[in-house]
């Protein structure tokens, strides 16, 4: 599966979690979850 478009999935974690789009946890949930089926 090719990784997902990030900016949108970005902002719609970042948002959830009450981040910033490049926080620590969302550039850590990046990293360890690299495709959308992995994240989900």
């Amino acid at each position: 599966m090719s990784p997902y478009p990030s900016t949108e999935i970005k902002r719609l974690i970042s948002e959830s979690l009450r981040e910033k789009n490049d926080s620590y946890v969302i550039q850590e949930l990046f990293q360890h979850f690299p495709t959308a089926t992995e994240l989900l």
